[in-house]
């Protein structure tokens, strides 16, 4: 495996335990995956930057440098930086190769045999900084307890004849090729649901104002202003969420309450619930309860809505989505429904995504045996995305045969987002969001159906303080 060194600069003003925690982090995205840490250098703590840096809403101008060296597949490293991107503790971070050649390793770890042994030191906080660096103690690789996953004893000692060999040899192997996680069967099409400007249309009038009231805790007032026919509404929300936490609810002014909760019991395991209780009609009031276990190279996902041990009755759902190659990923979804004691359907979704580079993602999905989707997305430049998504219903029974077919892009300005999109029945649609202040935003949208002679129109304003 080559050698990479990764090249950290975090905030200051963190405590031992928290830079130690970042380490530790950084050190076990690589070796779950299978690589090999060498250890950490100290570059300086509390250094001027070249230039004023912004990172998770705030400018640094001073950071802490460190290094880590490892060695691991390409697609670790990939994994590694977009981890330390969303951690609120990293300014920056990049990785840099330094060799994938045998000899060059050996030359490098003679070379730097003294300072590869020497780990990262945090800086102590301030009320008990110490006036020499010497008086740290320094932390070392092994005082982290991390082991790596790949066990090359057992590997050296294959036995043919035991049946948990061959399921450690395919885990290993699996390891070595260092296949990126595919990601939820729900978010097949993520990259073409944001291009795409169905999921932001607004009709009517929409006011959006949201308040942090801590670091872990938001509150949201949503004001609708209802066509001729719908009803205006208030809705008061509020979102808590942590490293290992997420509560969301809303109640809007008819006593509707809709809410949803995730906890991760571990790095790979999760626990959700969501429910929704309406006052007028109880047919849409539902409870579905979720688990999803995320691994290197795979997802897997159950769901039960509405379950009732009863009378058995409910509706139950389970996919599981796979990486074949680093480009390619495939996955099934198994829908068990019974609405009523002696009603019961069952249907078969599968799915294929291909995405050969990060600028385009391919995607393919049959739903049952009566409709296909294929979608595909295509990063154009920086600034602009396209994507298109074709949709065919076949119901012989019914004598309906029909297809669908959406165009869309979505362009990035200065100050704005500009999203356009048209389908084959003669229906235009537009979103333009204006952002006119840092947390503050002007949307406007609207929407012509030539063949039903109907037009939407919407304007929506966001506030964020």
């Amino acid at each position: 495996m080559p050698l990479y060194e990764l090249v950290c600069i975090s905030r200051t003003g963190l405590t031992q335990s928290a830079l130690e925690g970042l380490l530790k982090r950084s050190a076990e995205a690589v070796l779950d995956r299978g690589g090999a840490v060498r250890g950490f250098v100290n570059m300086g703590r509390d250094q001027p930057l070249p230039y004023r840096m912004k990172r998770h809403r705030e400018y640094h101008t001073r950071g802490t440098f460190w290094l880590m060296h490892y060695y691991s597949n390409p697609n670790t490293s990939n994994v590694l930086i977009n981890q330390l991107k969303l951690d609120t503790r990293v300014v920056r971070c990049n990785v840099v190769k330094v060799t994938d050649k045998l000899n060059e390793m050996v030359n490098i770890a003679d070379a730097h045999n003294d300072s590869e042994r020497m780990a990262y030191s945090p800086p102590v906080p301030e009320a008990t900084q110490q006036p020499a660096a010497s008086h740290i103690t320094v932390p070392s690789v092994s005082d982290f307890e991390l082991k790596p996953k790949v066990n090359m004893e057992e590997e050296l000692h294959f036995k043919f004849w035991n049946p948990m060999h061959y399921y450690k040899a395919l885990n290993q192997h699996r390891m070595r090729l260092g296949l990126p996680n595919p990601g939820q069967f729900d978010m097949l099409n993520k990259e073409i649901k944001m291009a795409l400007a169905t999921n932001f249309m607004i009709e009517g009038g929409q006011a959006d104002l949201a308040k942090m009231i801590s670091p872990n805790f938001q509150a949201m007032h949503t004001f609708k202003l209802g066509l001729p026919g719908q009803p205006s509404l208030f809705e008061f929300a509020g979102v808590y969420a942590d490293e290992d936490t997420l509560m969301h609810a809303k109640m809007d002014t008819e006593f509707n309450l809709q809410g949803r909760a995730n906890y991760a019991l571990s790095k790979k395991l999760q626990l959700k619930g969501q429910a929704q209780l309406m006052a007028n009609n109880d047919s849409q009031s539902m409870v579905q309860l979720e688990s999803e276990y995320t691994g290197l190279d795979y997802t897997a996902n159950i769901k039960a809505i509405n379950a009732s041990p009863v009378d058995n009755t409910g509706i139950f759902i389970a996919n599981y989505l796979q990486s074949i190659t680093h480009k390619l990923g495939v996955g099934a979804e198994l829908v068990y429904q019974r609405p009523m004691p002696k009603v019961q359907e069952t249907s078969l979704s599968l799915a294929l995504r291909y995405q050969p580079t990060e600028d385009r993602v391919f995607v393919v999905q049959s739903q049952s045996t009566n409709l296909l989707t294929a979608s595909y997305w295509r990063k154009v430049s920086p600034k602009c995305e396209a994507g298109a998504e074709l949709q065919m219903l076949n119901m012989p029974s019914q004598g309906r045969r029909e297809a669908s077919c959406t165009v869309g892009v979505k362009y990035d300005f200065a100050a704005s987002t500009v999203r356009a999109m048209a389908d084959n029945f003669g229906k235009v649609s537009m979103l333009l969001e204006e952002k006119i202040a840092p947390g503050f935003s002007f949307l406007i949208s609207g929407e012509l159906d030539h063949l039903k002679g109907e037009n939407k129109f919407g304007i929506g304003l966001n506030l964020e303080s």
